[in-house]
């Protein structure tokens, strides 16, 4: 215990947490200074871990990481190439009525500052992979981040039923709906499903633990309640809050994603020796908990499912536009941070309604492939490909930490699944939190001697 808790086990995780939930309260870091600024707390703890670290030259010294480093490298430099002329595309004929040289982005100033923001991003992810190299920091990221989780969901939680009761009769149930400090309740949609599968995964690693002593569900119970108060208390709240955002494709993926946990922590058990019988008693509680919250939570989704059919219509209409925007300029699109730009040259009386308040597509995709053309597009997902690949693999080779892994691959089919619709991965403390994970899955899964 005392070795887990010194000094080089925890700061690396807490400080990496501070960031992270401190964007969070910042509206998720959603603006040009504070995106700036955490971006450069993000490239100082990334230093201060490669100084502190030991061996850390020889943990990043690996083919794995290596062909990470030069994927990475190689989408920031194709997204660079939107700061010159000479390529597909050429320069939009915009710049013809200004006095300044011609680039292929629209807005050189935005274009920077999203490369910078990536870079902060690449930060983050190496933090990560140091902190899961090691077992220890590893297992107290995740605990940090679940009792950080259950503090931030029980804040959110409290500020929305204090909002809901000085609002009018009614509107609770007709438009408020819970954003923590998120500009969009979908964006909050977004953060409480990944901090509710953190805090499932949590009660399945921990139980395991408890029904290896006895299978009896009763005495599971008493020992659940006992040993695993805050991630019990970061599911429920995490879960009751991504609720009541009323977000319809953030629940909907989420029920995708904590779907394929549970079963794959199931199928994985049943391959073990009787360990299914242990599963009794998770399943149960966790099937009692989930009646719980949508007992908590009213009936706000379903009333925003009623009204799905004509907001469907808006966002499709909506993607269809950037679509047709995309296909205008596809090899290197319009540069990084160009959407305001682009929908205001879009904007015309027959899409006025579909477009003429949004801040961002809807679409996770099609905004990159808009933004950064096929070419960075297919950068960015292949190296995003590589990095879950090597996470699996890990899950093959590793003996400990196994449901961390599937955990961590389930959080990301959550936040792939929920941009088809949605835009939650575009704020930029909701990157950092799945850059920081990535690294942290994959750091486990090359890690040496596990």
């Amino acid at each position: 215990m005392i070795r887990v808790f010194s000094v080089h086990a925890w700061w690396n995780p807490l400080l990496s947490l501070l960031i992270l939930f401190g964007a969070h309260l910042m509206y998720g870091a959603n603006s040009s200074a504070y995106a700036m600024l955490f971006t450069s707390l993000s490239f100082a703890i990334c230093i201060i871990s490669l100084v502190t670290t030991r061996d850390s030259v020889k943990i990043l010294a690996t083919a794995e990481f290596m062909l990470v480093l030069g994927l990475f490298t190689l989408t920031v430099l194709i997204l660079s190439l939107q700061l010159t002329p000479f390529l597909p595309d050429w320069p939009h004929p915009f710049w013809d009525w200004t006095n300044s040289n011609a680039v292929i982005t629209l807005d050189k100033d935005a274009t920077v500052r999203e490369i910078m923001k990536l870079s902060g991003l690449g930060a983050l992810f190496i933090t990560g992979l140091l902190a899961g190299e090691n077992h220890n920091r590893a297992k107290l990221l995740f605990e940090f981040m679940t009792l950080a989780g259950a503090a931030f969901a029980i804040w959110a939680f409290v500020v929305y039923v204090s909002q809901a009761n000085e609002a009018p009769n009614g509107q609770i149930k007709s438009s408020l709906r819970l954003a923590a400090n998120f500009g969009s309740a979908n964006s909050a949609a977004s953060l409480f499903g990944i901090l509710g599968l953190l805090a499932l995964a949590s009660i399945f690693r921990k139980s395991k633990k408890i029904t290896n002593h006895d299978n009896k569900l009763s005495w599971f119970a008493e020992n659940l309640i006992n040993q695993l108060p805050t991630a019990l208390i970061a599911l429920i709240f995490s879960l009751t809050s991504l609720l009541l955002t009323g977000s319809r494709t953030g629940n909907l993926a989420a029920i995708i994603a904590f779907s394929s946990f549970v079963l794959w922590e199931f199928l994985s058990a049943k391959r073990r020796a009787n360990a299914s019988q242990g599963l009794a008693g998770p399943f149960v509680v966790l099937f009692l908990l989930l009646a719980l919250v949508f007992y908590i939570s009213d009936d706000l989704l379903f009333l925003r499912l009623e009204r799905s059919t004509l907001q469907s219509g808006l966002r499709i209409d909506m993607i269809s536009v950037h679509w047709q925007a995309f296909l205008n300029a596809p090899w290197l699109g319009y540069g990084m941070g160009t959407f305001y730009h682009v929908n205001a040259m879009l904007m015309n009386s027959q899409n006025w309604n579909s477009i003429n308040t949004i801040g961002a597509v809807h679409n996770l995709y099609v905004q990159w492939l808009e933004e950064a053309g096929i070419i960075g597009t297919a950068s960015m997902f292949t190296l995003i490909a590589v990095i879950l690949r090597t996470t699996l693999s890990g899950l093959r080779r590793r003996r400990r930490m196994r449901t961390m892994f599937r955990a961590l691959i389930c959080i990301s089919l959550f936040l792939l699944l929920h941009g088809m619709l949605d835009y939650g991965l575009q704020v930029p403390s909701i990157a950092m939190t799945w850059a920081l994970l990535l690294g942290t899955g994959f750091g486990m899964a090359t890690a040496k001697n596990r």
